[in-house]
Parts: structure tokens; sequence; C-alpha cells
């Protein structure tokens, strides 16, 4: 391949990665436009579902303006980042709003888990899902072995990392309104 080639190739692989870099930033917005309108309300998939479509009409509605790419490029690149949103903001919404194992942190971060003569003390925890103490106890093993918690003094405290992952949680939880994670939070 000539030099020239390559920097075709080059050029190719950016405006397609620059296309799904759009996409999932208009699929975003119109997910956090869904919410915040409260259409479809407490029906996070559903939502989800709707904003692709409203990106999907959204970038349809700007292909005269992208009409300097082929075409076919831009629907396979819309089908693509569709996709790829929806994986994105399922495997990240859906994860924090209904995710024991995020719920655990955050009960971590508010020191609501403790140990009591070596058995595990859910009395400040508020949420249901404290209801199923072995389920709770198997996600703490998995955090502590994953380097996201730690006992000390009998209770359970989040390490850095651990810290991180609540935090980016909570503040995904806050920007797109997850019912689940506020109910469970606590």
């Amino acid at each position: 391949m000539e030099k020239r080639d390559w920097v075709t190739l080059i050029r190719s692989v950016l405006r397609i990665f620059g296309l799904l870099a759009i996409i999932n930033v208009v699929g975003f917005l119109s997910l956090f436009i869904v919410i915040q309108l409260n259409i479809l309300a407490d029906l996070l998939f559903e939502q989800m579902l709707l904003a692709a479509i409203l990106t999907g009409i959204l970038i349809l509605g700007f292909v005269p303006i992208l009409s300097r790419f082929k075409i076919a490029l831009v629907f396979r690149s819309l089908i693509t980042g569709l996709l790829l949103f929806i994986l994105i903001a399922q495997g990240t919404l859906l994860n924090i709003d209904r995710s024991r194992s995020l719920y655990i942190l955050s009960w971590a971060h508010n020191n609501s888990i403790n140990f009591v003569q070596g058995s595990l003390d859910l009395e400040l925890v508020k949420s249901s899902e404290r209801l199923v103490p072995d389920a709770i106890l198997q996600r703490i093993e998995e955090h502590t072995e994953r380097g996201l918690m730690k006992k000390e003094d009998n209770q359970i405290v989040l390490t850095r990392r651990g810290e991180f992952y609540f935090q980016i949680a909570n503040q995904l939880s806050k920007m797109f309104s997850l019912t689940g994670w506020e109910e469970n939070k606590n």
C-alpha cells in the first residue's frame, strides 16, 4: 500500500468513528430529554428505545448536510451507532438502576454495612434488597476480591476504586433520574 492509500484509509476510519461518536452523543441527549420530560416514566428500557428512534430521526434529518459522505456509509453508521448507543445505555444506565452490586457500593459509601459478632448487620439499610443477605454477602466477597471494598473494624468501606465507581453511578443516576437507584441506594 502506498502512503496515499494509507492516508485515505485513515481518513475514512476517522469519518466513521466521528459519525458513530455524533450518533451516540445525540442518542444520550435524546435519552436525557426523554427522561427529563418524563415520557414513559419508570420504563427505562422503553425510554432508551424511544431515544434511539428519536436519534435516528434526527440523524436522518441531517442527511442532506452529510451528503458529502456516501449515503450508504451514513445509513450503515446510523444503524451501527444506534446499536452501539442501545448497548452502552443498557450496559450502564440499566445496570446502575437495577444492580444490587451497585446498591451495595452505595450502602458501603453511607457506612450502612456492618458486622456484629461476625454476622452481617443491615439495620441501617432502608432498601428492600437487604432482605436477601446471602446475595449481599456474595456481592461483598466479589467486591472485596475486585478491590472495590474492604472490611475495617467490622464495617465495610469503599476503596478509592470503589468510591470512584460509586461516584460515577451516583452522578449518572442523578443526571438521568434513575428511580431504581434512588429507591435502593440507602
